[in-house]
Formats: C-alpha cells, sequence, structure tokens
C-alpha cells in the first residue's frame, strides 16, 4: 500500500490509504469484464477472498517495506484503518449485483483484524466498529445513495455514504473521511430517525489496546428532524449509521 506506517503516517499518507480503498472498485468492475466475457449462459459472482490493509512493517515487500516484518504479522489498526474499511463497504454495497463475498483478512491479532488479544486481555479494534456500525445493512436491500460534499484535497469527497432498506427500515451510514474537519451533515429523510451512533476519537491514529480498550469507541449522537431533514454533526475521521423507521 502507499499509505505508509501503520500509525506514524502523514497527512498525505492518510488520504492515499483510503484512496487505495476506493480504487477496489475499479477492480471489481475490471474482473467483472473479464468474467461476462468469457460466459454468456450465467452469472458468475466475484469472490473478493481476502481484503484489508496490510501496513509495511508486517510484510516483507511494498512501498515503505525496510526488508522486515514482525513474525506473526500483527499490525497496528487505528482509526484511519477504519475509515478505510468503511470505504471499502461502501464499495461492495455498490457492486453487491457483482460480488458473491468479500472476505476480511484477518479475524485475531492477525494483519487488519477487528479483535486483538495480549495474554488473558481482548480489546475490538476500530475495525470492528466500522463494521459493528455496518450490521444493520446485513440482509438488506442498497439503495443508491447521492452525495453532495465539499472535497478532500485530492478533489474526492470529503463526505460519503451508503444506505440500505430492511424490515421496514433505512439504514445510512456516513463517513467523514477529511483529515481535521467536521461536518455538518443533512440527510433526507420522511421517515423518523430512531438512533444515531458515531466512531471516533481524538486522533486519526488513535488505536484501541489492553491498557486503553475504548480509547476508539462508539457512542450515541444527538440530530434534529424537521420532517424532511436530518441534521447532525460529524466529527472527522469518523463514521456514523442512523437508523429510520
Amino acid at each position: 500500500v502507499l499509505g505508509g506506517p501503520g500509525v506514524n503516517f502523514s497527512e498525505t499518507e492518510y488520504y492515499r490509504l483510503l484512496e487505495e480503498a476506493d480504487d477496489t472498485e475499479r477492480f471489481i468492475l475490471e474482473t467483472d469484464e473479464i468474467v461476462k466475457s468469457v460466459t454468456t449462459t450465467r452469472k458468475i459472482g466475484i469472490a473478493l477472498d481476502e481484503w484489508g490493509v496490510w501496513h509495511p512493517e508486517s510484510r516483507p515487500w511494498g512501498p515503505g517495506s525496510d526488508g522486515t516484518m514482525t513474525p506473526d504479522y500483527e499490525q497496528a489498526c487505528t482509526v484511519r484503518d477504519a475509515i478505510a474499511t468503511a470505504a471499502a463497504l461502501e464499495v461492495f454495497h455498490r457492486q453487491c449485483d457483482k460480488l458473491s463475498l468479500a472476505n476480511l483478512a484477518q479475524i485475531v491479532n492477525v494483519l487488519h483484524a477487528p479483535i486483538a488479544t495480549k495474554g488473558s486481555a481482548m480489546w475490538v479494534t476500530p475495525t470492528y466498529h466500522v463494521l459493528r456500525l455496518h450490521a444493520p445493512h446485513v440482509g438488506g436491500t442498497a439503495l443508491r445513495t447521492d452525495v453532495t460534499s465539499k472535497h478532500l484535497p485530492d478533489g474526492r469527497n470529503a463526505v460519503t455514504a451508503t444506505s440500505t432498506t430492511k424490515d421496514g427500515q433505512v439504514h445510512v451510514t456516513i463517513t467523514n473521511r477529511h483529515l481535521t474537519d467536521s461536518a455538518m451533515v443533512k440527510v433526507a429523510a420522511v421517515k423518523n430517525p430512531t438512533k444515531l451512533e458515531v466512531m471516533t476519537s481524538d486522533a486519526p491514529n488513535a488505536e484501541n489496546s489492553a491498557d486503553a480498550p475504548e480509547r476508539v469507541k462508539i457512542t450515541p449522537a444527538s440530530f434534529t428532524h424537521d420532517g424532511k431533514w436530518v441534521d447532525f454533526s460529524l466529527p472527522p475521521h469518523s463514521v456514523a449509521t442512523l437508523t429510520l423507521s
């Protein structure tokens, strides 16, 4: 990856990692074109068998690597990695008609893990929290989500979103990718908002640990609703899920 070190990254490297997560969509679309070029009788789904962030410290190859790596493939998992996870999940929602599965690598301790342990201690990573915020989308029907936003330094939207409908509810997950600026968010909503939860922390390189297992966590957030719009503030480098019923 071009995103630099897992924790001590620059502003440029912060945005490069998110750009790489977005680029997963290009890979899926190119693969779909290859699949369609060789079959005409039935639809074949794409299996994205492993995805996630792999930092230079835990691999002996690629940009930023010095040829060494940790012996157990452990690596930091920060808020930035969680934002990259949210970006990838947005891609998967948009391309859900092409994907059959997409497996995060890995689960516990290794690489981009949502769960970490040390001795008898266990804690969840920021990526776990983003997966938890996306849990309401499981089994739902993806909706087209149109976003108008100010731009990041590289020209992409600072605020992005994805949404689904299921069992009479609409779930909207919104990401503020900006490194330093908060965002005032307006969601068009005739349905009544019932819950807003936000994951963020004091720094984009914040991570949880055995000593500080809740430095990064999900908290309830306030909002207003005038019958047409839901309004709320989203901190920098944060992810939120809004439920409408």
